[in-house]
């Protein structure tokens, strides 16, 4: 990782996309509001594994919002609907 890399992204996306850089540093810095960012891995054998994101109700149970969903190839599908099917990694 480089940090002249990652400043110049970061210098990049402050000048383009000032109030985006805002909302992800108040959001993710503690004691702010009640939002956190995690990120999860779906294990082969998972009960959610083959079903949609509506079947499996995890944002409706838990109240979550699904930003993003990676496939193991790198692939990632941004704001998910609820017919995305959820698929196990491989290892």
């Amino acid at each position: 990782m480089s940090p002249y890399h990652i400043g110049g992204l970061r210098i990049a996306h402050t000048l383009l996309k000032p109030s985006v850089v805002d909302f992800i540093e108040f959001a993710t810095r503690s004691g702010n509001i009640d939002l956190q960012m995690e990120e999860i891995s779906v294990r082969e054998g998972a009960s959610i594994a083959g079903s949609t994101l509506d079947q499996c109700g995890i944002g409706r149970e838990l109240g979550i919002i699904i930003v993003a969903i990676k496939r193991t190839g790198g692939d990632m599908t941004f704001n998910p609907t609820f017919k995305t099917v959820i698929k196990r990694e491989i290892s």
